[in-house]
């Protein structure tokens, strides 16, 4: 790629609680991940995922982080702010696992565990046709 990136290894540890004492958790994020504040377009993707992290979009619909996942989201979105200062992510791959005591986070650390990357191999910039964001023939947008 002809662009610079840093590897940054990332270690980040989110804390937070569904419910009661037993149910206290922490969602670990680690692995290495390149970082590159010149690669075309980074002011774009700064200010795209600055302003998920901003609106709560990290756990996609943003009443999502309301009540007990509230702890979880703001971690995700301070962890989302941090990454896109240091860059543009052109490779990435993450580990990621919950950890906790009691039989229930102990169930759940058990199902969840995720190994997932990616590798950017190529960036276009510029103006998006705006047919893109057409809604599809036979799809009816609906409004709540």
């Amino acid at each position: 790629m002809p662009f610079t990136c840093k590897v940054h290894n990332v270690s980040v540890e989110v804390p937070f609680s569904l419910g009661g004492p037993e149910m206290q958790m922490v969602m670990a994020i680690t692995g290495p991940a390149c970082l590159s504040k010149d690669a075309p377009g980074y002011a774009d993707y700064q200010r795209l995922f600055t302003t998920i992290a901003d609106k709560g979009w990290i756990l996609g619909d943003p009443r999502g982080a309301q009540g007990p996942a509230a702890a979880m989201a703001k971690g995700m979105a301070n962890f989302q702010r941090t990454m896109v200062a240091a860059g543009m992510s052109l490779e990435q791959n993450v580990h990621m696992e919950l950890k906790g005591e009691g039989p229930m986070a102990g169930m759940m650390g058990r199902m969840f565990k995720i190994d997932e990357g990616h590798v950017v191999t190529k960036i276009e910039t510029g103006d998006i046709d705006a047919a893109v964001f057409d809604v599809p023939a036979g799809y009816k947008v609906k409004q709540n």
